[in-house]
């Protein structure tokens, strides 16, 4: 069910962000040869295209309703897992183009256009806020960007949407205050039940940068790799959040 959130970017910011993050990553996918491999196990350019073809219907397939709005971004999320199989079966063997895909881009642009943030949206997976169907757009065009082996420029408005809106997952889905999550310059939040502090900072805490925070919640880089490779700072002996992660997969 839908549940309250701690975060809601501006519709502006919002819908300038997932366009210019979408073009970013048109205009790299448009300047790399359809059998270039991806970091997507079996997916080369081609299918990355036919996979983007589909998602950017999403919004083009979910008519206003008059319901109210019983799924959020976190729901959203937990429902990825179950779909990967579908995912990636009709990545591999439907077909579509970069002309499709440019027609996409064209028809989402007029339609957010004409919603209002708070129009709740009949999704696949139940009704939805137009707000929160476009940041899953956000989740999906700034993910798939990383997931290039050239990666695709990242718009700094959708990645601070992205990032926040991944904190807000976590902090949903394990609310608490005993583990405090910094990515600066964009977000920090708290975290996982456990003991609490009084003032000040938590005694645990985890620092990384936001590309490292979005390969992380989106299941493209394991823990104790990017704890390994120094791309994650944990302080505190609960600072571990590999057993909450990642989000989407």
């Amino acid at each position: 069910m839908a549940g309250p959130r701690a975060f809601r970017p501006s519709y502006d910011d919002l819908t300038r962000g997932f366009l210019a993050q979408t073009q970013l990553l048109v205009d790299t996918l448009a300047a790399t040869g359809p059998d270039e491999p991806t970091l997507i196990p079996g997916w080369r350019t081609r299918e990355m295209v036919t996979h983007l073809v589909r998602g950017l219907r999403v919004l083009l397939d979910s008519p206003a309703t008059g319901k109210r709005a019983t799924i959020d971004v976190n729901g959203w999320a937990a429902a990825i897992p179950a779909a990967a199989a579908d995912i990636d079966e009709s990545a591999r063997h439907d077909a579509g183009t970069m002309d499709e895909l440019r027609d996409r881009v064209v028809a989402n642009r007029a339609l957010i256009a004409e919603l209002a943030p708070d129009d709740v949206l009949e999704t696949k997976r139940g009704p939805m806020r137009a707000d929160d169907v476009i940041i899953t757009r956000c989740i999906e065009v700034t993910l798939h960007s990383l997931d290039l082996a050239t990666p695709a420029p990242l718009d700094d408005t959708c990645t601070r949407i992205v990032v926040r809106a991944l904190l807000d997952v976590l902090a949903m889905r394990h609310p608490g205050r005993s583990v405090e999550v910094r990515v600066p310059p964009y977000a920090a939040i708290q975290c996982i039940e456990g003991p609490t502090h009084t003032r000040g900072t938590p005694p645990n805490t985890v620092e990384c940068d936001g590309v490292t925070w979005l390969l992380l919640a989106g299941g493209r880089l394991s823990w104790a790799d990017a704890v390994g490779e120094g791309r994650v700072r944990p302080s505190g002996i609960r600072a571990d959040l590999a057993p909450v992660l990642p989000l989407l997969s």
